[in-house]
């Protein structure tokens, strides 16, 4: 049960390494390895070039389209992949049949179908991997970068097949160590480790790699995971590209713009006044549809405003539905929308609060899978309130 439980969690941590197209970013295009490996370049100097090519990113957002082969057996899906640098990587799969999330401190991960799940720190996945495991390392392996320090010992450099391979000039007993980097832009081509006494071996190939904002991060990863005689395969499929954002990713950007949607923030059942559509009617104009009801609810106090909070999260945000309490538990409102705002790096959501209760800097409770989460009103919406990028 153990080794079964532990197969499990880590094939989802390999689900978690493959990102194939990460979406929402200004400029993407595929990079072609046209560089010749030089046998003139010198161990330092490659170290120095892989590390030049450190990717700077506050947060990315992709969707992978994952295979994963073990034996006579093939399962294949496609998740959504969020990643804060330094921070957090978040995994799911649609209707949320599976979630995952790694942070610096723990490993959680759920898996619905077959009422699975973990929580707890990197000792499990360490364990399969064959190597102390933690964050940093995850989120290098999904860059394309050496997981350990090249500067910590010397290492030594030779050429095979175009790809400069760069190794320890000492290599542990019990963990050898082979890095494959590209000859044009330096990021690896290959993370090879094997334990041989434990019949282990990991392999990581990056099949190509694309350019996003003047980044290089891989499109196509290749696991293999084999142990003893025992292998796990994990690909993706080469015809899958980047795709449109769809609308969560509208939804995110008009949410922490403070924009409402029909149906969800503007709908006959809100007076303008409730939902800051007042200021927009212009009652000196001699006649327009629905002056006279507007005249009639005018002066009326609102019973409840559109508000936007600012929500303190670490596995989920809000989406809508959600109820809100204030700090002693008496109900005040709803969620209506909600969504992460990748510009602002900030858990958003747009909310109807009984209008006694509505002030800057007012603090509540959200409500989200059942848990509450703390929650601050905010003055406006937190990106471009004057709309001074619209007219720009």
């Amino acid at each position: 049960m153990k080794q079964f439980l532990k197969y499990k969690i880590t094939s989802i941590l390999i689900l978690g390494l493959v990102m194939m197209s990460f979406l929402g970013c200004k400029s993407t295009r595929a990079i072609a390895s046209s560089g010749e490996a030089s046998s003139d370049l010198s161990s330092k100097q490659l170290i120095k070039a892989h590390k030049k090519n450190d990717v700077n990113f506050k947060t990315l957002q992709a969707k992978a389209k994952i295979d994963i082969t073990q034996g006579e057996k093939k399962k294949g899906a496609t998740f959504n992949l969020r990643i804060q640098k330094d921070k957090i990587i978040w995994l799911s799969a649609p209707l949320g049949l599976a979630r995952m999330k790694i942070t610096p401190d723990q490993v959680q991960f759920y898996n619905k179908t077959d009422n699975t799940y973990f929580d707890g720190n990197y000792q499990l996945l360490s364990d399969f991997a064959g190597f102390e495991l933690d964050f940093k390392k995850v989120q290098n392996i999904l860059m394309g970068q050496a997981i350990y320090d090249l500067k910590e010992k010397p290492h030594e450099v030779n050429i095979q097949d175009n790809s400069y391979v760069l190794q320890p000039k000492t290599q542990d007993v019990l963990l050898e160590l082979f890095y494959l980097m590209n000859a044009s832009h330096f990021n690896l081509n290959s993370l090879q480790m094997a334990q041989s006494v434990k019949r282990r071996f990991l392999q990581v190939d990056y099949k190509s790699y694309q350019d996003i904002d003047k980044n290089v991060i891989p499109k196509e990863i290749k696991i293999i995971a084999v142990e003893d005689t025992d292998e796990a395969l994990i690909d993706m499929g080469s015809d899958f590209k980047v795709q449109p954002v769809g609308s969560r990713a509208l939804s995110s950007l008009r949410i922490e713009k403070g924009y409402g949607s029909w149906g969800r923030e503007y709908s006959p059942e809100y007076w303008p006044q409730e939902v800051g559509l007042d200021k927009l009617i212009k009652m000196d104009k001699p006649n327009f549809l629905g002056k006279k009801t507007f005249q009639n609810l005018m002066n009326k106090k609102p019973r409840e405003k559109l508000v936007i909070l600012e929500i303190e999260v670490n596995n989920a945000d809000a989406s809508g539905g959600e109820p809100i309490f204030l700090n002693d538990g008496t109900p005040v409102g709803r969620v209506s929308s909600g969504a992460y705002g990748y510009t602002v790096e900030k858990s958003l959501a747009l909310c109807f609060i009984k209008s006694e209760y509505v002030g800057e800097g007012n603090k509540f409770d959200v409500s989200i899978l059942g848990k509450p989460h703390a929650a601050i009103q905010l003055k406006e919406a937190p990106f471009d309130p004057q709309g001074l990028r619209l007219r720009a």
